[in-house]
């Protein structure tokens, strides 16, 4: 008899993309395998911006780009740098304010 307990698992493509997450007991890991299609039971541990699985490794591995992983370090440090809607919204109700009552 087999384990039906369902486990969380990754179907990805022939290159490695990821294609749908899955929660399926064994007998069905089983059939998606037999019927072609790569089924990962693990996840990535490691930070990856896009991940894609290395069918040779066997490991996940980053699909990015050297220069696409820093384009995307650069838009995470301007998010960072923004001021916040809400930061916005202070800082003008803080100008009207002193425009009101006289201020600067």
């Amino acid at each position: 008899m087999s384990d039906l307990t369902k486990t969380e698992v990754i179907e990805v493509d022939a290159e490695g993309e990821i294609i749908d997450n899955h929660l399926m007991d064994s007998d069905e890991i089983n059939e998606a395998v037999n019927e072609g299609r790569f089924i990962v039971k693990n996840g990535w541990t490691n930070r990856l911006f896009h991940p894609k699985f290395d069918h040779l490794s066997k490991k996940w591995v980053e699909g990015l780009t050297v220069e696409e992983i820093k384009n995307k370090q650069i838009e995470i440090e301007d998010q960072h740098s923004k001021p916040l809607d809400g930061e916005m919204n202070a800082i003008a109700l803080m100008e009207l304010t002193e425009s009101i009552l006289g201020g600067k």
